[in-house]
């Protein structure tokens, strides 16, 4: 009786950690998601853009973009942030690849290279996520030869 009262309670254990436990998307895949969403919608760097890729980001680096789009534009000169900043262009990519991060508890990051079709042109970037509560956030998107995203916002604010 003992066994099977064991054997049905680690049944039910096995069960319920195996449905039951939120599943932790991997930064990869969120990285992935997110730049396919981003390539196949305006890439247009824009409070509307922005909304509606808010979902993949930190509330930290929304609220430096809230900093951002909160002062006003001189109409007489183009805005500081011209382009893409999640893609570092002002000519949009045509495609992108993602490659295996580097993870630790609670920072990971990832490489992206974007690729321009028309000249073969490729650069790197580097999308940084938080664990925050279990969830993978980008926090920034590095670039080795220009300024990163957070680096491009806190610029631009002072």
């Amino acid at each position: 009786m003992l066994k099977k009262k064991s054997f049905i309670f680690l049944m039910l254990l096995f069960i319920s950690s195996a449905y039951g436990a939120p599943k932790v998307v991997p930064p990869e895949s969120v990285v992935t998601k997110f730049y396919k969403y981003h390539f196949s919608h305006d890439m247009a760097f824009t409070q509307d853009t922005l909304k509606h890729r808010s979902g993949w980001l930190t509330p930290d680096l929304l609220e430096a973009c809230r900093v951002y789009f909160a002062v006003p534009e001189n109409p007489d000169e183009p805005p500081y942030i011209e382009g893409d900043p999640f893609t570092g262009s002002q000519e949009y990519p045509n495609r992108y690849s993602v490659g295996k991060g580097n993870i630790t508890e609670k920072t990971a990051k990832v490489p992206v290279i974007f690729t321009w079709k028309e000249d073969g042109h490729s650069t790197k970037g580097e999308v940084v996520l938080k664990n925050l509560k279990g969830k993978w956030l980008i926090d920034d998107v590095e670039f080795p030869d220009q300024d990163s995203v957070r680096k491009l916002l806190s610029d631009a604010s002072k």
